[in-house]
């Protein structure tokens, strides 16, 4: 995960506002820990209905 944080500052810093379009084909990874650690807390129910809230590229790399 550090070298993809480091990867978008790089390209934030050559391209500017150009990486926000990369940035939308990344993951929010905490977003997706944040799911998967939820999966774990007996005391959280809802996990379609969170998971049907979330980006499909989240999804995605949650169900992978």
């Amino acid at each position: 995960m550090l070298v993809v944080i480091s990867f978008m500052f790089h390209l934030h810093r050559l391209y500017g506002t150009h990486t926000a379009l990369l940035s939308a084909v990344l993951p929010d990874f905490a977003q997706v820990y944040g799911f998967i650690g939820s999966v774990f807390d007996p005391n959280v129910t809802g996990h379609l209905h969170n998971l049907k809230k979330m980006d499909p590229i989240d999804v995605e790399t949650v169900c992978s």
